[in-house]
């Protein structure tokens, strides 16, 4: 499915995607439920991991990336809803770094080569009330540009 899939570095006019569950899209699509989801993968270090919606779209393999998502996640009483999307030109702009992090094949997961990080300043790793603020900024940015998960069979 993925295999021959290699997209080299990321260009200034992608958009990537947060994956974001929960019980309904109308509650993934919130800035609490995005907010929530962002602190909760950010973990200790200072990067947020995304996908490259944009590029999946472009080679017309979003319905791969939705069926990467779902076989890679293990879901509760949630499931994928979609994208809190982000524009790397407009991160890029406020000192954030978006890197490709194709990740591999893990036991019975796929690998996701759309897989990539969002690195906050270098500040947000000795502050966390500065990687706070930035989680928030990228929540806010990420809440006005949701993009649903497409119906596709998988």
């Amino acid at each position: 499915m993925t295999a021959s899939v290699s997209l080299g570095e990321v260009q200034p006019h992608e958009h990537v995607g947060h994956d974001v569950a929960r019980s309904t899209e109308a509650k993934a699509r919130t800035y609490g439920s995005i907010r929530r989801a962002m602190l909760k993968n950010f973990g200790e270090g200072r990067e947020i991991s995304v996908n490259r919606v944009s590029e999946a779209e472009r080679l017309g393999k979003l319905a791969d990336l939705v069926s990467i998502i779902r076989q890679r996640r293990t879901p509760e009483n949630q499931k994928f809803q979609g994208w809190a999307m982000l524009s790397v030109r407009e991160v890029a702009d406020k000192e954030f770094e978006v890197q490709p992090d194709p990740a591999p094949a893990i036991g019975q997961m796929p690998e996701n080569p759309y897989h990539a990080l969002v690195f906050l300043p270098e500040i947000a790793l000795r502050d966390i009330s500065e990687r706070k603020q930035h989680i928030r900024y990228l929540a806010e940015l990420a809440t006005r540009n949701w993009k649903p998960c497409p119906e596709v069979d998988t």
